[in-house]
């Protein structure tokens, strides 16, 4: 294409070349056309009415090769006369007809070419108008097709880019994307994730049966089903296991072992060597020496019953009722004397049957006509003939103490009172005497109380647990002999010891026919090992907690435990900012609380010195030709030392010298709260460190979220006393306080209802701290969550759940229970409502949850507590007073006497 000066405008313009004919009036032909495009670009002129003037785009213009009629002439004729149509004789393409017909043009003759367009010009197209204006700032582009090299060129480098930045997204999506969650490997956790895994129903609906869809296989994933009750059990199981694993290897420890290695090590290897022949004949020997009716002549004595219960207890027995020791805050050295209800051998359900109380009474017939021959056969003894209803007597006596309900109240009284309210108690077994047996100095085992007062007389103040049993108890005890009672304490100390004589070959089908028949596979195949681990944990003076505390709890160990309950703690400060029912002044005083809070551990080396220990398991000793009497002195010895000696050590809890599950908070002298966390809730599975942080804080993070809460609900109401000044929370947060019980009170009665389940009102206190302990848990887990990852459990399919789920999932675990294996009415027992109930309420009334598994129902927000809308108060019986109440909720505000005021609700 050519570029001229246009002679008028002096610019340059591009005129579109014609391909003419190869002729000899070319060249003027050619000097016509240039001088028919005498402006920048006349083609915008072509083939339009004289009258319309109308902006065209034609960029290419083909002249056929030949003409028809006038040939060149018609062409130059054409455009001197300013063609308004295309000349007859087709010189001009029919392109020019339309605005732009690009596609018509012959494609050989097409080049691209931009025509500048001057601001302004005017048409040589005559028209009527005034003439054309074209729009100075607009561009016209023309735009030739590319070759195929240049197509294949562009295609490549578009793939090019777009495969790169493919690659580049892979590549920074993997090198920045969240890892995928650890699979937990430990024992541990494949035992948790195979319990997890088949405890879950997942036909049940989690939103309306929370319940169903967590436990709803539980019993069937249970070893030895018609024995492990709850979740509790199985820790145990756990435990019997680790501690056997404990003693063998410190046996085979060659080192040089400290005091209570080598005694605990002696106590189990007797244990393990004990010949159950011995054990029978050594068995036979103490009931002998107690003057037990059934197996020794009336011309011998009678027994003494304080003496039988006395040795029961020694032997860790709570035959007719269980003695133990509580602090009192306000006297460290006078400890409170508690009284609760026995503890039966078999389990409760078992008496509920007919079929099962008459095989109980067999099995008593049987073992003992087998004890009996041997000692009839023997020339040195001879016995009274016995009497068979002696066995139905006693299986009916058991039966009416399974029968009572478990009352989780304490009442705190004097024992003179105690004794006027129950006679028949007192007649046969003398508080005053009875506690001054267990609270004389040994001289033989040089146990002595120089740190604790053990004065007792009828003033000494007792707490009473339970007072439905004890009245139950009195009634029985009024109907049977000395006899009889006697007959029946005998017969619980050798029923205590079966497990070390059922190998006995005259013993061993007798017991084992018995067990068959209880359905009881776990007690008829449990093996030796197992039955001298548990009595180590059970006799050992600190249930050998020493011995475990150096395996299992690592300095690493034990910082992330106090790491987790520190976390559990800032969260709870946390959340005291944002709770409503308390004034500004309260949510101050209670952060105060908090920070003033201190914890005590089991696996604490200021509370546990080597010094301390060594002396506990000094005091125990081996006697080579009686187990029986080895164990006697290691249980004395613990019992001393939780009885008296543990109030003049930094021990504040009797709880810490065993393997006892659960927490507890209490206030010390100076007000400061204390918790304390108990071994069992440190083994799985319940916890371990291994386990995925989930299952850490649904658990231990529960249960020590529960104590927590105390710090701010009725224990600071209760503990701290009436006026704001002395540190109690204000009026109106007590009143708030007290609608959000009424609410829950409301919440727990319907979801009882709802689950046909019994409701106790009493159980409020607890079920609050439930509340409370669920959302602070799972806030402190997700504030865990938020900055690393979790693991996971082998075997389970965690694909199906988020980490959310699985916190409620495994915190569900906690309250599924075996229902072959209890009863109802035994599950109120430590002040709690029946575990369906409490799980229950507990999601149903959790917004947390409801996110979790987007069901919908909640909206509590940052409330410990759901708080009524509008806020009411609860409705108390006529007359009910403030001090009423406070001394309905805790027995340290009880006044002395059987209390006989009607309940507040």
């Amino acid at each position: 294409m050519a570029e001229r000066k246009d002679s008028r405008h002096n610019v340059p313009r591009r005129v579109s070349r014609l391909q003419l004919p190869t002729s000899a009036s070319s060249v003027s032909i050619r000097q016509q056309v240039d001088n028919a495009f005498t402006t920048v670009d006349e083609l915008d002129d072509l083939d339009q009415p004289p009258s319309v003037a109308v902006p065209r785009r034609v960029s290419h213009v083909s002249i056929a090769p030949g003409t028809r009629g006038g040939g060149g002439e018609g062409l130059a004729s054409g455009l001197s006369r300013r063609m308004s149509r295309a000349p007859s004789g087709g010189n001009v393409n029919s392109a020019f007809d339309t605005v732009d017909e690009l596609d018509d043009l012959d494609r050989k003759y097409r080049k691209a070419s931009m025509v500048n367009v001057p601001s302004r010009r005017e048409s040589r197209v005559a028209s009527p108008g005034a003439a054309k204006e074209v729009n100075a700032d607009e561009e016209y582009y023309f735009k030739r097709p590319c070759d195929t090299t240049t197509k294949v060129l562009v295609t490549l480098c578009i793939v090019f880019f777009l495969t790169t930045e493919i690659m580049l997204s892979v590549y920074l999506m993997e090198r920045y994307k969240e890892p995928p969650p650890e699979m937990c490997q430990s024992t541990a956790c494949i035992n948790y994730g195979r319990l997890l895994k088949g405890s879950i129903n997942s036909s049940a609906n989690p939103c309306t049966d929370f319940y169903s869809y967590s436990c709803g296989n539980f019993q069937k994933t249970l070893p030895y089903g018609d024995r492990i009750r709850d979740l509790d059990d199985l820790v145990s199981d756990e435990l019997v296991l680790r501690m056997h694993d404990i003693l063998i290897t410190l046996e085979k420890d060659n080192r040089t072992k400290e005091d209570y290695e080598k005694k605990a090590t002696q106590f189990h290897q007797l244990c393990m060597d004990l010949n159950a022949t011995f054990a029978k004949e050594q068995m036979v020997h103490i009931l002998q020496n107690l003057s037990w009716p059934l197996l020794t002549a009336s011309s011998q004595g009678s027994p003494s019953l304080p003496a039988l219960l006395k040795e029961a207890h020694q032997h860790g027995i709570s035959a007719l009722f269980h003695i133990s020791r509580l602090p009192d805050p306000l006297h460290p050295r006078d400890p409170f004397w508690t009284i609760e209800e026995g503890r039966l051998q078999l389990a409760t359900s078992i008496y509920d049957s007919t079929e099962l109380r008459e095989i109980y009474r067999i099995f008593m017939k049987d073992l003992m006509g087998t004890l009996r021959r041997d000692i009839e056969n023997s020339i040195y003894h001879q016995i009274d003939p016995i009497d068979e209803s002696d066995y139905r007597k006693i299986v009916n006596f058991e039966a009416e103490l399974a029968g009572v309900s478990h009352e989780p109240l304490f009442y705190k009284l004097t024992i003179g009172e105690f004794s006027t309210g129950y006679p028949n108690i007192a007649k046969h077994y003398n508080l005053v005497d009875y506690f001054q047996r267990l609270t004389e100095d040994d001289t033989e085992l040089q146990l002595t109380w120089s740190n604790v007062t053990s004065d007792v007389s009828t003033d000494t103040i007792i707490i009473l647990k339970n007072r439905d049993y004890f009245e139950t108890l009195n009634t029985e005890l009024g109907k049977a002999s000395e006899r009889d009672q006697a007959v029946y304490l005998g017969w619980r100390i050798l029923f205590h010891y079966l497990k070390l004589m059922e190998e006995e070959p005259q013993l061993w089908s007798t017991i084992q026919a018995f067990w068959r028949s209880m359905g009881s596979r776990k007690m008829e195949l449990q093996a030796r090992w197992k039955k001298c681990s548990q009595m180590a944990i059970d006799a050992l003076p600190d249930g050998g907690l020493a011995l475990y505390r150096k395996i299992y709890f690592s300095t690493e160990q034990t910082t992330k435990i106090e790491a987790l309950l520190d976390k559990l703690t800032e969260r709870a400060v946390d959340l005291v900012g944002t709770q409503e029912w308390l004034s500004d002044s309260d949510k101050t005083q209670a952060k105060a609380k908090f920070g003033k809070l201190s914890r005590q551990l089991p696996y604490s080396e200021e509370l546990y010195s080597k010094n301390l220990t060594n002396l506990l398991y000094t005091k125990g000793i081996i006697k080579y030709d009686s187990f029986f009497k080895t164990l006697r002195t290691f249980q004395r010895v613990r019992q001393h030392f939780v009885l008296a000696g543990v109030y003049g050590t930094p021990i504040k809890f009797t709880n810490l010298l065993s393997f006892a599950s659960g927490a507890d908070y209490r206030l010390e002298t100076n007000k400061n709260g204390l918790i304390g966390v108990f071994a069992k809730n440190l083994v799985p599975p319940y916890f371990d460190m291994t386990m995925p942080q989930f299952a850490q804080y649904s658990t231990l993070g529960f249960q020590f979220s529960q104590e927590l809460a105390h710090v701010v609900d009725y224990e600071w109401f209760m503990l701290t006393k009436t006026s704001e000044t002395d540190g109690a929370p204000s009026n109106a947060t007590f009143q708030q306080y007290h609608a959000i019980l009424g609410y829950l009170l409301e919440l727990y009665r319907n979801t009882s209802i709802l689950l046909q389940l019994p409701l106790d009102s009493e159980t409020l206190y607890e079920d609050s701290a439930d509340q409370a302990a669920l959302r602070l848990s799972y806030r402190a887990y997700q504030d865990v969550i938020r900055k690393a990852n979790d693991a996971v459990l082998p075997g389970f399919p965690f694909e199906n759940y988020d980490f959310g789920q699985m916190f409620f999932l495994t915190f569900a675990q906690y309250f599924c229970l075996n229902d072959e294996s209890v009863r109802i009415k035994d599950l109120a027992r430590v002040g709690y409502s029946h575990p369906k109930v409490r799980l229950t309420a507990l999601v149903q009334n959790s917004e947390e949850f409801d996110t979790a598994f987007q069901c919908g129902r909640a909206t509590s927000g940052q409330q410990l507590f759901q708080i009524p809308d509008p806020p009411r108060k609860i409705k108390y019986r006529p007359g009910t007073t403030a001090k009423q109440i406070d001394e309905w909720y805790h027995w340290f505000d009880r006044k002395p006497g059987l209390p006989t005021w009607s309940k507040a609700w």
